[in-house]
């Protein structure tokens, strides 16, 4: 093949293109040497096929899909073997021999592109989306592909320097934050590595790490960001191991830090959304409903609350991990779990209250909430093990600190006060304690479920571990809570010994004398 067309068209109108297995020494090739000693061009692995089918005039070739894929752009191709897609008329076909010869003797009707595509990638193919692993069409299958490809762009061919990040967190930041063909590189020196470019960025999780650390990135030029979970996080606790199937990445600072604004609250204040995406916030919200959603989407059912109000009013306090950094950022004032007990006491004497204790300690991952017996003394109920979302369709009012409550709160109507500056406080949605002046503008509630759960996060489907969209995750986390038993929820995926090693530095950690204020 390469010296016939040497012959037709001269070494220097040819290049030559070898196939990518052969190039990362996958499978071994001759057409690369043979070019090279003819002083023949070739392409760079890293160029797109597609691309090149601009820009050429022909297309000579094996058997490769890349010649049917030039038919289908009007590229004249030449073949020296007999692809399904040959002697049909479509190509110029020189292969030779008993087995060439025996498929022209079959394939004597002249077939137009519509059909040859027809039969081959609508007819003969069958497709299967990973994500829904469902059939599904040619059609949806192009939808998969060009949503992936979209979610993916912003990532393709960076290199990530992350620091902060727990060992078992590794696997699903690599999905997060490297796509499909990113390179994802995990620290523990709070430095600049060596080997970094001005095109690479640096990921934090959290609120880990020196400012001090921050502000050299930035001033170095680097891409700073700091990723934290999703708000729709995964069916179990982040503090058991249960890999997230959301994070939220953020240029500014995280969505809890009150003292600044993140990238979220900038998106909240100048979101637009049109007619389709305010049609998805609302089909979203209906489904988070619908389905019992939350962030941890634990099982466990509540006492019948309306039985123990008697007619009361049902306030609903959720505890927060007392050092936990929405708390220790996003709260003014009140900044614990007692505080915020006694002060909605005092604004609602006659309601019934219940105090929520956050699943973290209840599940003793994290340091102890000291106050819980003081707390019982101000509220008529202490939970710990229940389904936040079968707990908020019994109340009738909420009032946090800065939890994510609120805002699943919000979601499903019920009336809010931020004692805090949670991302959701000061938009006109909630009735606010601590006053934010950079907030200003008034959102309806679609807005807001649209910037914060359908354009700001970033989600994984738990099984194929693609990304994809809300509702794909959505569907996904339905059908794991329908097939996974409460036990399993709670379990880790991970090894007992990373599971002890995580605990004995939580306990480390807990055990560690406090400096004095």
């Amino acid at each position: 093949m390469l010296d016939r067309a040497i012959a037709e068209v001269g070494s220097d109108r040819i290049a030559v293109r070898v196939h990518p297995d052969v190039a990362r020494g996958l499978a071994k090739g001759f057409l690369a040497s043979e070019a090279r000693q003819r002083g023949v061009t070739l392409i760079p692995e890293e160029i797109d096929p597609i691309s090149l089918l601009e820009c050429v005039e022909e297309v000579w070739t094996v058997s490769s899909q890349l010649g049917l894929e030039a038919a289908m752009r009007g590229v004249p191709v030449t073949t020296f073997g007999m692809p399904f897609y040959g002697g049909w008329g479509l190509t110029r076909d020189l292969a030779e021999g008993v087995v060439a010869d025996a498929a022209r003797s079959r394939r004597t009707r002249r077939r137009d592109l519509t059909a040859v595509f027809s039969a081959a990638y609508v007819h003969y193919t069958r497709y299967a989306d990973p994500v829904t692993r469902r059939r599904i069409d040619i059609h949806g299958a192009i939808d998969r592909l060009l949503d992936w490809r979209l979610r993916d762009e912003p990532l393709r061919g960076r290199t990530v320097h992350c620091f902060g990040f727990s060992s078992w967190k590794q696997r699903a930041t690599r999905r997060f934050l490297g796509g499909f063909s990113g390179t994802v590189n995990f620290h523990r020196r709070w430095r600049i590595p060596r080997s970094a470019k001005p095109a690479d960025s640096i990921c934090v999780w959290g609120m880990r790490g020196p400012r001090a650390f921050e502000e050299q990135c930035r001033a170095a030029g680097f891409a700073f960001d700091r990723v934290e979970d999703g708000f729709v996080r995964s069916p179990g606790l982040g503090s058991r191991l249960i890999e997230p199937g959301s994070v939220v990445v953020d240029s500014l600072a995280m969505h809890f830090d009150a003292a600044r604004p993140s990238a979220l609250e900038e998106l909240i204040a100048s979101l637009e959304p049109d007619a389709q995406l305010l049609r998805r916030a609302g089909s979203l919200r209906e489904r988070l409903i619908a389905d019992q959603i939350t962030k941890y989407n634990l099982a466990s059912e509540p006492p019948d609350l309306r039985k123990l109000a008697r007619g009361r009013r049902i306030v609903l306090v959720p505890g927060q991990v007392p050092d936990d950094a929405s708390v220790v950022l996003g709260a003014r004032g009140i900044a614990d779990n007692l505080s915020l007990v006694r002060a909605v006491r005092e604004r609602h004497p006659e309601a019934c209250l219940v105090y929520k204790q956050h699943p973290d300690l209840v599940a003793r991952t994290r340091r102890k909430d000291r106050q819980t017996e003081q707390i019982a003394a101000y509220a008529d109920c202490v939970l710990q093990d229940s389904s936040m979302a079968a707990l908020l369709a019994m109340v009738d009012e909420v009032h946090v600190l800065a939890s994510l409550t609120g805002f699943e709160a919000l979601v499903r109507g019920i009336p809010v006060t931020c004692w805090g500056l949670p991302f959701y406080a000061g938009w006109g949605l909630t009735t606010d304690m601590q006053p934010c002046e950079r907030r200003r503008r008034k959102v309806d509630l679609e807005t807001l479920i649209a910037a914060a759960l359908i354009v700001y996060p970033r989600y994984i489907e738990p099984v194929s571990g693609v990304p994809c969209s809300i509702e794909d995750y959505l569907e996904a986390l339905i059908e794991l809570r329908r097939t996974t038993t409460q036990f399993h929820l709670s379990a880790s995926p991970h090894s007992f010994g990373q599971r002890l090693r995580a605990r004995m530095r939580r306990l480390a950690r807990s055990l560690a004398p406090r400096p004095v204020l």
